[in-house]
C-alpha cells in the first residue's frame, strides 16, 4: 500500500450535499477496494486564482479539500478517473507521499509559517510587538 495525498478544488455551491456527496463517493471508493482512510481535510472556499469555464459555466469561486488514503496504484487511478469524469471537480492532483513506511514514519508536511509583527502604539509612545 502507497501513502497518497489528494488535492482536489470543486465547484462551489450554496448547499454543501454536492461536494458532501462527492467527498462520500470518494471515500467509499477508497474503502471498498481495500484502501485505508487516513484524514479528510475541508481547507475552505477561496476565490479561483482565474475564471475557470467548465461544461459552459463559469466558476469564480472553489471549494478546497485534501485526503489522505492508503491505496494501491491501481485504485488510484481509478479515484483519479472518477474525479476526472465528475463535472463538479474543477481540479484535482494526486501526490505520492511514500511507499516504504521509512517515508511515511517521518512524513512531516513542508509548509512555511512565516513569523508576523503587529505593532500596536502604545500609550506611553513608541509600539508594542505582539
Amino acid at each position: 500500500m502507497v501513502l497518497y495525498q489528494l488535492l482536489c478544488t470543486t465547484a462551489h455551491y450554496r448547499e454543501y450535499v454536492h461536494i458532501q456527496g462527492l467527498v462520500k463517493r470518494t471515500i467509499m471508493q477508497v474503502l471498498d477496494n481495500g484502501g485505508v482512510v487516513r484524514a479528510l481535510r475541508f481547507t475552505g472556499t477561496r476565490t479561483l486564482p482565474y475564471r475557470r469555464v467548465i461544461d459552459g459555466h463559469p466558476h469564480t469561486l472553489g471549494d478546497y479539500w485534501t485526503l489522505h488514503f492508503d491505496a494501491s496504484p491501481q485504485l488510484m487511478r481509478q479515484v483519479e478517473r472518477g474525479l476526472a469524469k465528475d463535472p463538479r471537480v474543477l481540479r484535482q492532483g494526486v501526490i505520492k507521499i511514500g511507499s516504504r513506511l521509512q517515508d511515511i514514519v517521518d512524513y512531516k508536511p513542508k509548509t512555511f509559517k512565516p513569523e508576523v509583527r503587529v505593532g500596536l502604539p502604545s500609550p506611553g509612545g513608541g509600539t508594542i510587538d505582539i
